[in-house]
């Protein structure tokens, strides 16, 4: 009986091992026993059957442990998703904003308030007072410090990335600044992930506060050659880059002038706010200025003296001022565009050339503006001769 069973047995293995060496093929190194290990609540029958016969699937195609069959490709895969990533555009070549910075407005969150407070309870306590038991030590003279830069208010953050949801916005600030005078343009670009971006241009004028220097605008009457003559009267000379008086009289009373008494000792400057900002202007002589400036380097302990002021008396000679050239007013405040005259007046006190300039300091402009002036000083003289019947001798020419 147990032989019988045994032949059996072995009579349905060789059919079952038959069936399998013609489905696997034979069996050798790369043909072998695999075995897999699946938990029976790994979920559905079939799928722990695959898991069990090694059948898979990715994405979409039929991956196997065990030599493949044909019926492998009839198997229904599980549903799966696939997302197509198109490639990002390459980065256009941009410049670097230098001139401008771009600032986002929002209000500051707690963390960022709790790290203001503490960098400036620090601050604070770096900066208090040390050494309370040392005597107090004689100041030391310390150079004048330099212009801080202006601070920015709590609500601009430096940030470069905006999660904007839909129908959304966020608030910029441009803030522009140029060590250099004149006109900038820059591109401030944007990425947007996943979409197009954009540009917007910026640009910006650095300019000082400025009057006209140009001599067609500020004076009134010019010419472009000295005469050999010296009949020249209160006219810009362009050849020389100088605006002459003429001859006019030494030690004449100044009394009234600023009355309009005397016109041929006056002459009147355009003076233009050509800039864009609106404008305060000094003006003093150039003479007085270097004057100061020499006793200054000379005896710097000393108080320096105050400039003479137009219209004092003394110092003079006989005309009441206190130099041969005088101007009114000592100042002005000028609009943009907008136009206003100086008036010079010159009395000299000596025969012969007097020169000197006068400078217009404009507020918040380091470059001040100078108009040379002139005057020929000289008293009437008469030359006595007798008259013989012969010619006349020639009357003398100073230099």
């Amino acid at each position: 009986a147990l032989s019988a069973d045994a032949d059996l047995l072995l009579a349905s293995f060789s059919e079952r091992w038959s069936a399998l060496c013609n489905a696997l093929g034979a069996p050798g190194g790369a043909n072998r026993a695999v075995h897999f290990t699946a938990a029976a609540d790994a979920g559905a029958p079939e799928r722990v059957a695959r898991s069990v016969l090694g059948l898979s699937h990715r994405l979409g195609r039929v991956c196997v442990t065990l030599p493949q069959l044909p019926g492998d490709e009839l198997v229904i895969p599980d549903p799966y998703t696939m997302q197509i990533v198109p490639r990002p555009r390459p980065r256009p070549p941009r410049a670097p904003l230098s001139k401008f910075k771009v600032y986002t407005v929002r209000e500051p969150t707690e963390a960022e308030l709790a790290a203001r407070t503490a960098a400036a309870e620090a601050e604070a306590a770096a900066a208090g007072p040390k050494g309370k038991n040392k005597p107090p030590t004689k100041p030391k003279a310390q150079p004048e410090p330099p212009t801080p830069e202006p601070t920015l208010p709590d609500t601009y953050f430096e940030d470069g990335r905006w999660v904007i949801p839909a129908h959304g916005t966020v608030q910029l600030a441009v803030h522009f600044a140029s060590e250099a005078l004149g006109r900038f343009s820059e591109q401030l670009a944007f990425e947007v992930r996943g979409g197009d971006g954009g540009s917007v241009a910026l640009s910006g004028t650095c300019a000082l506060p400025s009057i006209a220097t140009d001599y067609r605008n500020v004076h009134y009457r010019k010419v472009k050659a000295r005469p050999s003559t010296p009949l020249l009267s209160r006219q810009y000379v362009v050849s020389r880059s100088l605006f002459e008086f003429g001859p006019l009289l030494t030690n004449k009373d100044s009394a009234g002038y600023l009355e309009g008494a005397h016109p041929e000792h006056t002459a009147k400057f355009r003076i233009t706010n050509n800039g864009l900002f609106d404008l305060h202007v000094d003006f003093s002589l150039k003479s007085l200025a270097e004057a100061a400036a020499g006793d200054a380097k000379a005896k710097p302990k000393a108080k320096p003296a105050a400039a003479p002021k137009p219209g004092g008396k003394g110092g003079g000679g006989g005309t009441g001022l206190d130099t041969v050239f005088v101007f009114d007013p000592p100042s002005m405040d000028l609009r943009v565009d907008e136009t206003r005259d100086l008036t010079v007046f010159a009395f000299p006190t000596a025969d012969g050339l007097a020169q000197d300039a006068i400078v217009a300091a404009v507020a918040d402009n380091p470059m001040p503006v100078e108009f040379p002036v002139a005057v020929v000083g000289g008293a009437p003289e008469v030359l006595p001769y007798l008259d013989d019947g012969g010619e006349p001798p020639e009357m003398p020419r100073k230099p």
